[in-house]
């Protein structure tokens, strides 16, 4: 019992550290800041991670390290005879022991622009029919979860699919798309309608822009924000956007101009690691209307498995081959940047549920000593 004790006490104190971290990275996540400012906020995360994982490797019962990832299947006698023991193991509480077990899923053709020419019907993002299928264990029963998907899905709706089922494989998924536009062929007026929200409704956007800045492409866009949930974010040398949909909608582009003729823009879809996919051009009077689908990120606390019907699809692989999750770490967070902090935050979460777990099979397993 008192052993038990020793271990939930240290993993309060590591709980206070984790929700501290998760405020910096709210902190981190708003544009007031600078880049010094971010610097600050990563110093005051990289000191935390270091006593999150002191803590881990300190805490001890007896010369026994409780919360470093070595405390497994250890056997308490209970009873008066021989076997009769309960089994404890604690998981690593370390920095690089905590996080969010992911799969991340590319829409389609894996966010890549899907390009229609003139006259044509806007191209779907790629997504085609079949089943996604998780599997794992959660809360002890051994699951495998079937999400239908269709063609044409956009990563907002395949994301529901998966949440409508949490409860029993404990996998959340978070949608969004990201598109960027660059390397403008020729200076002038660009113009095209833009849809994202379905809800709302397509609008028409036109600018003048030269290949080294985009800004009155961006405030165009961001002027239609409250119609179509896409946000415009000019880099910093001015010469791309970055667009943003957060709810997961497809990016679609219909009737694009140039005030020059066979004139256009570059278009690419921004994977999960934050580069982005091969780039296609909208074109004027050939490739004018294209698609930007979305991707999604599976999270769970607990390890799990994912696969596709149809090759390539979501996950990448060929039918039915396993994808297994892989833990994001939080030692790896950073800070330094915005798309960063936002990442973190999910990463943080998932801290927060293993340690929460953890506790909560200490203190079932001191009610049981105590029976």
């Amino acid at each position: 019992i008192s052993l038990a004790q020793t271990a939930e006490g240290a993993l309060q104190e590591s709980t206070n550290i984790v929700q501290r971290m998760r405020e910096l990275a709210v902190q981190s996540a708003n544009d007031t800041n600078t880049a010094g400012d971010r610097g600050k906020i990563t110093k005051e995360m990289n000191q935390l991670k270091s006593e999150l994982t002191r803590i881990a490797d300190t805490t001890t019962f007896n010369g026994k390290k409780l919360l470093d990832g070595s405390f497994t299947s250890q056997k308490f006698q209970i009873g008066a005879n021989a076997s009769q023991t309960i089994s404890v193991s604690v998981n690593s509480a370390r920095a690089d022991g905590l996080g969010t077990n992911r799969v991340d899923l590319g829409s389609g053709t894996g966010t890549k622009l899907a390009l229609a020419t003139t006259g044509a019907a806007v191209t779907t993002n790629g997504v085609l029919t079949g089943n996604l299928v998780l599997s794992g264990t959660y809360n002890g029963t051994v699951y495998s979860s079937t999400n239908t998907v269709t063609a044409g899905d956009s990563a907002k709706t395949i994301a529901a699919t998966v949440n409508a089922n949490t409860s029993t494989t404990g996998v959340t998924a978070t949608a969004i798309t990201e598109a960027k536009l660059s390397t403008l062929t020729a200076a002038g007026t660009v113009g095209f309608k833009l849809t994202g929200d379905t809800s709302g409704s397509t609008v028409t956007i036109s600018a003048d822009i030269t290949a080294t800045d985009f800004s009155a492409l961006a405030t165009a866009i961001n002027d239609q924000v409250s119609q179509t949930g896409i946000t415009a974010t000019l880099a910093g040398d001015k010469s791309s956007i970055t667009l943003t949909q957060s709810s997961g909608y497809d990016i679609k582009f219909t009737n694009f101009t140039h005030s020059t003729t066979t004139k256009g823009l570059s278009v690419a879809g921004i994977k999960a690691d934050g580069t982005a996919s091969t780039a296609s051009t909208l074109t004027d009077g050939t490739n004018v209307n294209g698609v930007v689908g979305g991707r999604i990120a599976l999270d769970s606390d607990v390890t799990f498995s994912a696969s596709d019907s149809v090759a390539n699809n979501l996950t990448g692989a060929t039918a039915g081959t396993l994808t297994a999750s892989t833990l994001t770490k939080v030692s790896a967070i950073d800070l330094s940047t915005q798309n960063g902090a936002n990442s973190a935050m999910t990463v943080l979460d998932g801290a927060l549920s293993i340690i929460d777990s953890a506790r909560a099979e200490l203190g079932a397993v001191q009610n049981r000593f105590q029976s």
